[in-house]
């Protein structure tokens, strides 16, 4: 196993050393791009996505300080997801009452509302978690099988036919089947792997 991926368990014992500068790092690299696209998703202005990210993550690690964790209770995905729609909660409040504070009239503002209600949310936050698993795993795969054997799992998802994918890598179509298949199960092995040690 990489030193990248140790497993995030030991990473949340780890972060709670205020002085393990590297945990934080770790940290930070692994969720901040995960937390910015559910942000997207929501429709977070471009201009506020930073700030709430850096807000999200400054929770998360100073909740882990006090954090008593029991994987038997709750994973730490659901934290989280918690978190995440807590912290995105309190943006929305706060951005309706700074519209009402800068009107003369409070009844000009007009009301702030969530684009998705709170179990659409969820649902999207556990999605996207999905795929951010499966991108970490294929990208892990990137070290391991040649650039042909990456490019011919990419283009079959994205349904291109097998021989316009042999055509255009020049290799033979028996190819494409044997790279597609072995660079399949290894991604499947390699996402439970994951699963495994960032989900617990």
């Amino acid at each position: 196993m990489s030193e990248e991926w140790v497993t995030k368990q030991t990473l949340l014992v780890r972060i709670r050393n205020k002085d393990d500068q590297q945990a934080w790092n770790e940290f930070v690299v692994y969720y901040e791009s995960f937390i910015l696209k559910i942000l997207k998703i929501l429709k977070v202005d471009a201009n506020d996505e930073d700030d709430l990210t850096q807000e999200i993550l400054l929770k998360l690690w100073k909740s882990l300080q006090n954090l008593d964790y029991d994987p038997k209770r709750a994973r730490f995905r659901t934290w989280l997801r918690t978190v995440i729609r807590n912290k995105y909660y309190d943006f929305l409040r706060k951005k309706q009452r700074s519209l009402k504070s800068s009107l003369i009239a409070e009844d000009e503002a007009p009301e702030i509302v969530a684009e998705f209600d709170e179990e659409e949310m969820l649902n999207i936050i556990d999605q996207e978690w999905r795929k951010n698993i499966t991108q970490i795993a294929l990208k892990n795969l990137e070290k391991v099988f040649s650039e042909n054997a990456i490019l011919a799992f990419k283009m079959s998802l994205e349904e291109v036919a097998t021989k316009e994918i042999a055509s255009q890598l020049n290799i033979a179509e028996n190819s494409v089947y044997t790279l597609r298949k072995r660079v399949e199960a290894k991604l499947i092995r390699e996402v439970k792997r994951l699963k495994e040690e960032v989900e617990f």
